[in-house]
């Protein structure tokens, strides 16, 4: 019988850590606003390469194509600017531009100006 109390107790404890390693984990991530441009010729290719090498890139991002702004835009969560490179096609990394991006109130922007 104690073996089993001994068990479901440590249960609770598991889940917890999980969770603690979890939440500290997310607490090192930065938002970082990913803009992409190509040319109408790239087009496909660029779409193509990222529903193959990074799908979610695809699910996170507004594109602008459809108008005819051969453009895209993606807020992605990562430690630093390397890892947002790292989870983007090799075919954008020329035409990317990473900025690490937060919301702020305006008193805080108005502070960067005194």
């Amino acid at each position: 019988m104690k073996r089993y109390i001994v068990f479901f107790t440590a249960i609770p404890v598991a889940v917890i850590f999980v969770l603690a390693i979890s939440i500290a984990g997310q607490q090192d991530d930065t938002a970082y606003l990913v803009h992409e441009q190509h040319t109408p010729e790239q087009c496909l290719r660029v779409i193509d390469e990222v529903a193959t090498e990074s799908p979610e890139l695809l699910d996170a991002a507004w594109w602008g194509c459809g108008e005819g702004v051969h453009k895209s835009w993606a807020i992605l969560e990562a430690r630093n600017e390397r890892e947002v490179l790292n989870k983007l096609p090799e075919i954008i990394h020329e035409n990317v531009t990473i900025v690490e991006v937060g919301q702020f109130t305006a008193e805080q922007i108005r502070q960067w100006h005194e």
